[in-house]
């Protein structure tokens, strides 16, 4: 068979590796001869190597871009290898601590005197921190109040502006203006004591909105001096007779039907303005389609000093009271009904049934099956009673309230 200028030249490379191998596992087997090999190669692989103030500037360039490229894919591994470490130790749970000896716990631990003697040192030098504050404070406002007591009248102090008398004569120091933009920890530092760190509790995130918007309204006429009282629930007592009475509340009573709620209007034609709760429609556009929406905003609205009062009348009268009695009686109602519950009635609860695996879609809407929990308890003449608790459908019908019940006849 003819064999071709390639082929032959596959052969070739083929039997020189072969021969190449065995001469390598040859020299191993002689460890001088090895060392020598190795040595060899290390420097002919140094002279191969040349530094990069050798090269030109080509393939200065091409080496550096090489390093870069290196570096990159090492840092890039890195990540991964940190990502993929940091998400073990998250699922991994923690595991068994091992047996301590009992010598070995007491030589690592710590010197109980030396940590208190610790602890109560810290306890000073934070005390000493927040006297020397407050007497940077002391002194940086004397001056300031001195100069503004020479310049007050002989009045009597007002006690609704105590507050804001207080606060004018704090001064920011220089070292936390020329830090502001920069430094926020040293300005939270430098906070005065009537500024206060809002909560998440302080929030009124369940309101009723009959109440919020006669309350705002009310508010608006307080400060133009015309309410007697600034709560509205406690405005009631001022105008009815009983506020526990239905004709009271329901502006059916004789003698306080007929009472205003705001009088002595001097400026009528004055003009005001005051937030209320409404719900507001919006078309919305999307896929092709027009839709409309209702949003719930909180929003200004402006009118005369009369129109104000007119409609506060009406509305506090026809709508207010009778909606601030409802309320009252429906709590007394249920507490007493509470508070009137025997023990020995039927109680039962429906109950969500879950898995101990499921997705994040099996969380909404009517995926999770329901039960209730049934207790039943049995009395005998001349036996002990015995107790069951049975688990059945969410259906209270007639139809499943019998087939539930005709299970107890197999008993």
């Amino acid at each position: 068979m003819c064999r071709t200028r390639f082929q032959s030249k596959y052969r070739l490379h083929d039997e020189d590796a072969e021969r190449a191998r065995r001469y390598r596992e040859k020299v191993k087997e002689n460890p001088e001869k090895h060392q020598v090999y190795l040595r060899k190669g290390r420097e002919r692989a140094k002279k191969s190597r040349k530094p990069i103030a050798e090269l030109s500037t080509r393939k200065q360039r091409f080496r550096r871009k090489r390093w870069r490229l290196d570096q990159l894919k090492c840092r890039e591994n890195k990540k991964i290898h940190r990502g993929q470490f940091e998400f073990l130790e998250e699922i991994t749970p923690p595991g068994t601590p091992d047996p301590i000896d009992v010598n070995e716990k007491l030589k690592g631990a710590r010197n109980p005197y030396k940590s208190r003697l610790l602890e109560e040192q810290l306890k000073k030098s934070k005390k000493a921190v927040e006297k020397y504050r407050k007497r940077y404070h002391r002194y940086k406002n004397l001056d300031t109040k001195n100069k503004k007591s020479a310049k007050q009248n002989t009045d009597p102090p007002n006690p609704f502006t105590k507050a804001m008398n207080d606060t004018q004569g704090y001064e920011v120091p220089d070292t936390v203006v020329k830090t502001l933009s920069s430094h926020l920890l040293t300005f939270c530092r430098h906070r005065p004591c009537w500024v206060v760190r809002q909560k998440l509790s302080d929030r009124d995130s369940c309101l009723c909105k009959k109440h919020s918007n006669m309350q705002y309204k009310l508010d608006t006429l307080f400060r133009e001096q015309l309410c007697i009282e600034k709560d509205i629930e406690k405005l009631c007592i001022f105008v009815t007779c009983d506020t526990k009475s239905n004709e009271c509340m329901n502006n059916i009573c004789l003698k306080c039907r007929d009472k205003p709620v705001v009088e002595n209007i001097e400026f009528a034609k004055k003009i005001l303005e005051w937030k209320f709760w409404k719900l507001e429609k919006e078309e919305k556009f999307k896929a092709g389609k027009t839709f409309t929406i209702s949003k719930t905003k909180l929003v200004n609205e402006k009118g005369k000093l009369m129109e104000l009062c007119l409609n506060f009348n009406k509305e506090f009268r026809t709508v207010f009271c009778s909606h601030v009695y409802k309320k009252n009686h429906q709590t007394q109602q249920r507490q007493k009904c509470i508070s009137e519950l025997a023990f020995d009635e039927a109680q039962a609860e429906n109950y969500i049934c879950k898995m101990a695996s499921e997705i994040q879609a099996m969380h909404f809407g009517s995926s999770h099956n329901q039960a209730s929990l049934q207790t039943v308890v049995f009395y005998y003449e001349n036996q002990p009673s015995e107790s069951i608790c049975t688990i059945s459908c969410t259906r209270h019908d007639p139809a499943a309230i019998w087939a539930y019940a005709f299970n107890f006849t197999k008993l």
